[in-house]
């Protein structure tokens, strides 16, 4: 399961993704893809795998995003926990 699936609570599979494109793409329904960057697991070749993902599946339009922690959700709570755990070693 990756990150977003994790604070998601889904259990997202490329194939799934990419089976839910083709029947967009068949029965001609408008769509949006929306990829988000930023999570723990990212590293630089996410960029590059999120890119040839987009390419092979031939999905326009498309739009990038930042990982945003909004306050409230489990994800800012664990930035947060993160942050102050860090600030707490360096005044040590």
């Amino acid at each position: 399961m990756n990150i977003f699936s994790q604070y998601l609570g889904l259990n997202l599979k490329i194939r799934a993704n990419k089976n839910t494109i083709q029947l967009f793409k068949k029965y001609n329904l408008e769509s949006l893809f929306t990829f988000i960057f930023g999570f723990d697991g990212d590293t630089k070749n996410t960029f590059d795998e999120t890119y040839k993902f987009i390419q092979s599946n031939h999905i326009d339009p498309h739009v990038p995003q930042i990982l945003t922690p909004y306050p409230g959700t489990e994800i800012y709570n664990e930035f947060i926990h993160v942050i102050t755990t860090k600030c707490k070693r360096k005044n040590r």
